[in-house]
């Protein structure tokens, strides 16, 4: 039985650049879902709460997710992009906000060209786009499941050096000489009840 969870609500971000406060001496993770309206992520808040949970990655990553309308303009969280600059950005790329994701990491790499960005999401899961080809702004994909690949791109991945030994991450298409490369199949979680809950992390309404 997982231990109880305390209320993660600081977890996600409003949309003006004070609501985040990056924690000193931690790298900053920022993971971003582009929604249909009326719609809730669940995947970016089990993942922000993934990592808050695991000890080793929480002593080194402030992570936080915010979510946005894809009819919404853009431009009220490039601004915010451009004064929080996390070194790390996730998109949730699916077929309703694809272009959106595009569009955004774009203007992420023109505010903040040192921001690696790295996607996730059905619409690169078993796709037969190149995204990395296509989408120059694109660094890294995860390919499948996401919750234990992160953790395992986490666990290599550096401020300054960016992600080191991509062949540790499983379900990683990352860039070399050029070429898209693929890792191997993303590992999956065995047990569900092992992943803890955003409802009773007070992310997610009952």
């Amino acid at each position: 039985m997982s231990e109880p969870l305390r209320d993660c609500r600081d977890l996600e971000l409003r949309l003006v650049p004070e609501s985040w406060r990056q924690h000193e001496g931690k790298t900053g993770i920022l993971l971003v879902a582009i929604n249909t309206p009326h719609y809730t992520s669940l995947a970016v808040r089990l993942l922000a709460l993934l990592i808050h949970r695991n000890e080793e990655l929480s002593n080194r990553y402030d992570v936080r997710f915010i979510e946005i309308e894809r009819n919404q303009s853009l431009a009220a969280i490039v601004k915010a992009i451009a004064v929080w600059r996390p070194p790390l950005i996730g998109l949730s790329v699916n077929v309703w906000n694809q272009q959106n994701c595009i569009d955004l990491s774009m203007s992420i790499k023109e505010v903040s060209p040192q921001t690696a960005v790295l996607c996730g999401g059905q619409e690169v899961t078993r796709s037969f786009t190149d995204y990395l080809r296509e989408v120059p702004t694109f660094d890294y994909l995860i390919d499948g499941e996401g919750e234990l690949p992160l953790q395992q791109f986490l666990h290599h991945f550096h401020r300054q050096h960016g992600l080191v030994e991509p062949e540790q991450v499983s379900g990683l298409w990352y860039r070399h000489g050029g070429m898209s490369h693929f890792t191997r199949p993303a590992d999956l979680v065995d047990n569900l009840d092992d992943l803890p809950s955003v409802v009773l992390a007070g992310l997610l309404p009952a």
